[in-house]
Formats: C-alpha cells, sequence, structure tokens
C-alpha cells in the first residue's frame, strides 16, 4: 500500500510539535502546571491543539501518536488511498483513539474545498510526497523497492503536495494554526527563500519600489501562498543534520 514506513524523522516531527506546544512559547517545563490539591484537573490538561489536521496520514503514525499525547484534541485524517486510509483507522483502534479521530478519504485539495467548518483546525501536519521526480531511480534500493513510490514521488520540484497542503491550510486553518511538515533537505531554503521574498515585496509595495527582481518572484512562484495567509516560522535540521522541517 501506499504507506511511508515510519522512519526516526517521522518520531523527530512528532517530538517537534510536542515541544512547541509544551514548552516553546516561552513557557519552561518548570512553569507547567503541577498536580496540587484543588488542580488535579489542570495539571491533567497541558496546553495543546484542539483540532488537527494530519495530511496524508498513511499508516496513521503522526495523528495517532499526538492524540495519545493530546488527549484532549480531536483529530481529521486525510488520506486518498482506500488501503492507508483503511490502516489508520485499524492502527487507531488498536491504539485506544478512534473515537476522537475521523478518517476521510479524499485528496488534500477535494477535503479542503469540501470542508462544512473552515477556519476550524489549529494544527495542520503533514508529511508529504516530497521527493523530486527525477530522484526516485537513484534512491537506495531498500527504498525504492520496498516503499510505495504513491508516498515518495513529490512532482518536479517535490512540492506539488507540499503546496496543496499549504493552499488548504488556509482553507482549514484558523487564525494563527501552526503548521508543521516533514519535507526534502533542499525544501527549507526554497521556504526561506520565498519568505524574504514575500517580506522585500511588502516592503517594496510600501515604498513604491520594485527592485526585487526575477530571484526574488522565482522564489516566491515556488511556494506564492508564504506571505499570503502563511508565514514561515523556522525550519529545523533532524538528528542526521539535515535540513529537514518546517
Amino acid at each position: 500500500p501506499p504507506v511511508l514506513i515510519p522512519r526516526p524523522e517521522t518520531e523527530e516531527l512528532v517530538d517537534l510539535i510536542c515541544q512547541q506546544y509544551r514548552h516553546g512559547l516561552g513557557v519552561s517545563v518548570a512553569d507547567l502546571p503541577r498536580p496540587t490539591e484543588g488542580n488535579e484537573e489542570l495539571a491533567a490538561k497541558p496546553a495543546g491543539p484542539q483540532m488537527i489536521a494530519d495530511i496524508g496520514s498513511g499508516s496513521g503514525v503522526i495523528c495517532i501518536s499526538l492524540l495519545d499525547q493530546f488527549p484532549a484534541a480531536q483529530a481529521i485524517a486525510v488520506e486518498p488511498n482506500a488501503i492507508a486510509a483503511a490502516l489508520t483507522e485499524e492502527n487507531a483502534k488498536r491504539c485506544g483513539v478512534f473515537s476522537r479521530l475521523q478518517v476521510v478519504r479524499a485528496t488534500v485539495a477535494e477535503w479542503a474545498t469540501t470542508l462544512k467548518e473552515p477556519s476550524s483546525f489549529d494544527l495542520i501536519v503533514s508529511n508529504p510526497p516530497y521527493i523530486p521526480s527525477f530522484e526516485i531511480p537513484g534512491l537506495q534500493e531498500e527504498v525504492r523497492c520496498f516503499e510505495d513510490e504513491g508516498a515518495l514521488d513529490g512532482g518536479e520540484d517535490g512540492l506539488d503536495i507540499v503546496r496543496d497542503v499549504l493552499r488548504a491550510a488556509c482553507i482549514a486553518g484558523t487564525s494563527g494554526a501552526k503548521i508543521f511538515l516533514e519535507v526534502h533537505h533542499t525544501h527549507p531554503a526554497v521556504f526561506e527563500a520565498a519568505a524574504s521574498a514575500a517580506t522585500a515585496q511588502v516592503h517594496e509595495s510600501a515604498s513604491e519600489q520594485g527592485t526585487s527582481g526575477k530571484g526574488a518572484g522565482a522564489a516566491r512562484a515556488a511556494l506564492p501562498m508564504l506571505g499570503d495567509g502563511v508565514q514561515l516560522q523556522r525550519t529545523v535540521e533532524d538528528l542526521f543534520g539535515q535540513p529537514r522541517f518546517v
């Protein structure tokens, strides 16, 4: 089935999200509530997302892990492949979180354009297919021969599904919603260039100048939604020192 076998980077992505919510907003572990008489319920409910969208859920490892870590959260898993969607459901049942998960069989674009309640998700996460098509034949044998190409191939530049996820986030996300993505090691630089170009364009518009040139235009064209509904906060390396998360 088109399900990417979970790897250490997937675990890192979940860890990054947990760190962000638990002590990534200027709150240290020491500042978190402690169980004392009268505040047991408060201590049992650390700050966390309320509505999670996992785009391209595959095995369901990301949304299931997040539901386990954030007991007050609910989630939707968006998965276009019937076998993968069924696997997400099966794993959620086995892990005891299925009552808080809805699995939607659809592409990300189909899901976003048919939402009954737009602007309702405060966390959107995805580990989409992100390998540029031309790299597929040169992948390691254990990846090329045993992973479904549908879970790997992200199109010419590897960003086809990433762009779809960001467009969907503009529709589905609440104001201030957080987006976490695992991407190709070349993509964080693309994000940074597009974000810089968007900032430069805003400054130029304010000063009625137009000096950013073709380079900035190309950067924005790669990810046009950056600066137009989506802002880059940071990029993060994986444990192997490769740029991996945005």
